[in-house]
């Protein structure tokens, strides 16, 4: 067959198998073979085709076979050749007819098939040797019947009909589905066939558990439709599915893993369509799927999706999902997920997205994706929400680096580790394995925070945040509850920190980064900061100051306040010390004296000293050394 296809095309198309070709032809010689007008061949031929599949795919037994005879008259001078007998023979299948052939024209030919009886094993068959992965045990049991005319090429159909009696078809791990009597037309260049029902039985497990129940029935409607004068054709299934696995596995058997590395349990309502024109290599999809109280499960999550109410949809090749509800990594999700322009293999999946969450804490998205140091857990979560099986081998890397996506995110309340954040919105872009965060806002203690994230994710995550935060109480600040009651008034400044790893141990100890502080109306209650200092040990009450300002720095797991000064209204105070990422440190107040001119008089001799953990600190007041003095 090979040989054949070079010969005649100048191409090979990918068959392999074997042809015989036997005949005989003879002149009526009582006529004057000079006489063409009138010089008619008579002519038999038997052609045998064996062993046909795919050149990839091995050869089987059950590949198929064709036997084809052929008898008639070819008119030389009229160049017209007449197939009176036409029949073509399949190992469970026959059809026959006429054909008419003009020998001067190889497009202009006209067949016309006026009996057929095709079984769908013979169909299997076919299918089997021209696509892998299809399972040994499916087996179909249907037969369809008609006639049917058609011509020329580009192929144009004439008239005809068929029909398809009842079936059943045999899936492993599924009960027996059965195949609705259906039929179809031709006619007006039109070829259809319309409503092919199949009825999807129920998993063999699930019926041996619940043998009295009565199970919901999924099943399938197919539409088939050809237009050869517009030279355009449409495949169309319609999906009443109650349990969405049935198909997944009726899909897996004929060699189309649809769910790989991921699974989908509860129903699906819509309809997916294929619509080609002249190439069937230029196929575009269309299609709207409801899905409604189901769970999906990726490989790389540690728990399943909750799936409440949410549509996907396919329009001019291009995907998109609409989510209702949906709850995953500890949230409530809604939104609008859509892709731009068809992805050719090996180019960017662009994305835009409009999500909302009402809440999302970082330990909750641990759960979810850890433990984050599981070294194959990117390779087996990015084929899975990408759904690419000719990306099998490509490293995952390259897969997420194919990603780009853009938009917008809002989270009504972000908890990362004791930062609260409120009202919380970001415009998001993700390229090159690069996210970018802009225009990032939130409610924060009382106030208001903005700012930008940068993050590179190879060949190590590395992490860049800058933010502004304007008026945030000193009481909401993420302190232990008791030392948090022991401030008060508003805080504002900028800070610049940045991190990388892989954790979140590894990425808190790798921390680091400096910032300014701007303080308004400051309250420190517990203890009077210059009543202590000037009798010598440490006093009950409340200090207070008008404003501060000063700069801090982090690093090893620990904030450090260079000198902040704070204002008093006749004295002005300086705050130094650490405070530890695990809530404990030593700070200190200094004192000093201002005549009513503001012109520094004496130095403070004593500080008060705080340490400790913040919720039950030491206070003390101890000399100042001579090198704090020292200007």
């Amino acid at each position: 067959m090979a040989d054949l296809f070079r010969l005649a095309t100048g191409n090979d198309s990918g068959m392999r198998g074997e042809l015989a070709l036997d005949g005989n032809a003879s002149v009526d010689m009582e006529k004057p073979f000079s006489d063409t007008s009138k010089s008619l061949w008579r002519f038999e031929l038997q052609a045998r085709a064996t062993q046909l599949h795919r050149w990839d795919l091995t050869e089987r037994n059950d590949n198929p076979r064709v036997n084809m005879d052929v008898k008639g008259v070819w008119n030389l001078a009229g160049d017209e050749a007449r197939v009176e007998e036409l029949r073509l023979e399949l190992p469970h299948s026959n059809l026959g007819g006429t054909a008419v052939l003009q020998t001067s024209a190889p497009g202009a030919w006209r067949v016309r098939f006026k009996s057929m009886a095709i079984q769908a094993e013979d169909l299997v068959a076919w299918y089997r040797a021209f696509r892998p992965g299809m399972a040994e045990e499916v087996t179909v049991s249907d037969s369809i019947s008609g006639n049917v005319s058609l011509s020329g090429w580009p192929l144009h159909w004439e008239d005809g009909a068929i029909e398809g009696k009842s079936g059943v078809l045999e899936v492993p791990g599924l009960r027996a589905s059965r195949i609705d009597p259906f039929h179809g037309s031709v006619r007006n260049g039109k070829a259809s066939v319309d409503g092919v029902h199949v009825r999807l039985g129920a998993d063999i497990a699930a019926s041996a558990r619940a043998r009295s129940a009565a199970l919901p029935e999924d099943t399938l409607e197919v539409n088939v439709a050809h237009d050869s004068l517009q030279r355009q054709g449409s495949l169309r299934l319609n999906l009443h599915l109650a349990d969405a696995t049935r198909f997944f596995k009726l899909a897996a058997t004929f060699g189309r893993q649809l769910n790989a590395g991921w699974e989908y349990n509860g129903g699906a309502n819509g309809y997916l369509a294929w619509n080609w024109g002249n190439s069937l290599a230029q196929v575009h999809r269309s299609g709207s799927i409801e899905m409604v109280k189901s769970q999906l499960e990726i490989a790389g999550l540690n728990q399943p999706l909750r799936i409440d109410e949410s549509r996907l949809d396919w329009k001019d090749g291009r995907r998109s999902a609409t989510i209702g509800k949906a709850e995953a990594f500890g949230a409530s999700w809604s939104g609008t997920i859509s892709e731009v322009g068809e992805v050719a293999a090996g180019a960017e999946n662009n994305w835009r997205f409009q999500l909302h969450a009402d809440r999302l804490d970082a330990a909750d998205l641990d759960r979810w994706f850890g433990p984050r140091a599981r070294p194959n857990w990117l390779q087996r979560l990015m084929p899975s929400l990408l759904g690419d099986e000719s990306d099998k081998s490509v490293k995952a890397s390259e897969l997420l680096r194919r990603v780009s996506a853009e938009g917008e995110l809002t989270v009504d309340e972000l908890d990362i580790e004791r930062i609260k954040l409120a009202n919380a919105q970001a415009m998001l872009a993700f390229h090159n394995l690069r996210l970018r965060a802009t225009h990032a806002q939130a409610q924060w203690a009382g106030g208001t925070v903005q700012g930008a994230i940068t993050a590179k994710f190879s060949p190590l995550p590395h992490y860049e945040v800058t933010a502004e935060v304007d008026r945030a109480n000193l009481g909401q600040l993420p302190w232990p509850p008791r030392w948090a009651e022991r401030w008060g008034g508003t805080v504002s400044g900028s800070i610049q920190v940045s991190t990388e790893g892989v954790g979140r141990e590894e990425l808190l100890r790798q921390l680091a980064g400096q910032g300014e502080v701007k303080l308004s109306k400051v309250e420190l209650r517990g203890w009077d900061v210059r009543a202590s200092t000037e009798s010598g040990e440490a006093r009950t009450g409340t200090s207070k100051w008008k404003s501060g300002e000063g700069k801090f720095e982090i690093e090893d797991q620990e904030v450090r306040f260079s000198t902040i000064q704070l204002e008093g209204p006749k004295s002005r105070t300086e705050l130094s010390g650490t405070v530890g990422f695990d809530m404990s440190g030593s700070v200190t107040f200094q004192p000093g004296a201002d005549n009513k001119h503001g012109t520094k008089m004496t130095e403070a001799s004593r500080e008060l000293s705080l340490s400790g953990p913040l919720e039950t600190p030491r206070a003390a007041v101890q000399p100042v050394s001579a090198e704090a003095n020292q200007p």
